[in-house]
């Protein structure tokens, strides 16, 4: 198996992106390591310059920023993908099913499967598995669906989850509850997420967007 380097990186991937890191990162590249990165690792990446024309993705809450930083990025919105030796993934769950996908290619199906069972994952996604989007969330709740268009509309200034559940007529808790169990987050790191998507790289380098 060849060298391998991933860069996992969560909010604020700016504050990694210093010269003396990307620099590192453009040297393993010259010396034929296998890049990759885990979920916002692909904006260092970016910024590093060593992903070139190849496909890559990220989570889709960061989609807008790094489309923002590089217009011509090659970014799809699957859970992983893998282009000629660069290994990029949403993040969470999916840096498992990129990892295990490796490792069905290097050392066969039986062994990633072994693998796959160690990790209670009883089913690993395949790249062509896309990210879901908040149009799905809507359609699973009309009390979500104006939840969301509350949330979307305020991302500049968030409000508070018992307004949002006053305005959809919904008790607080029973709010929380249902968001976080159709989105798989709570309502508040939603807000959050949605607020670093919406501002530009330089505002959140900044430190401006309002946290």
């Amino acid at each position: 198996m060849s060298d391998f380097l991933l860069v996992c990186s969560g909010f604020h991937p700016e504050e990694h992106c210093n010269e003396k890191t990307l620099s590192w990162l453009r040297k393993q590249h010259r010396h034929g390591v296998n890049l990759g990165a885990i979920s916002t690792g692909t904006y260092i990446l970016t910024r590093a310059g060593v992903i070139g024309t190849r496909r890559c993705t990220i989570h889709k809450d960061n989609a807008d920023s790094l489309r923002e930083l590089r217009p011509d990025i090659n970014l799809v919105d699957g859970y992983f993908e893998i282009c000629r030796n660069l290994y990029t993934c949403a993040g969470g769950t999916a840096a498992i099913d990129l990892l295990i996908h490796i490792v069905s290619s290097d050392d066969g199906e039986g062994f990633a499967a072994d693998i796959a069972r160690q990790f209670l994952q009883e089913r690993v996604h395949s790249a062509c598995k896309h990210q879901e989007n908040n149009k799905g969330l809507r359609l699973k709740s009309k009390k979500l669906a104006k939840a969301l268009d509350i949330m979307e509309e305020n991302v500049g200034a968030p409000i508070c989850a018992e307004v949002i559940a006053k305005e959809t007529k919904c008790l607080t808790a029973p709010f929380a509850t249902s968001f976080q169990e159709a989105h798989g987050t709570r309502a508040k790191r939603f807000l959050y997420s949605n607020k670093i998507k919406s501002c530009p790289p330089s505002v959140v380098a900044n430190g401006t967007a309002g946290f």
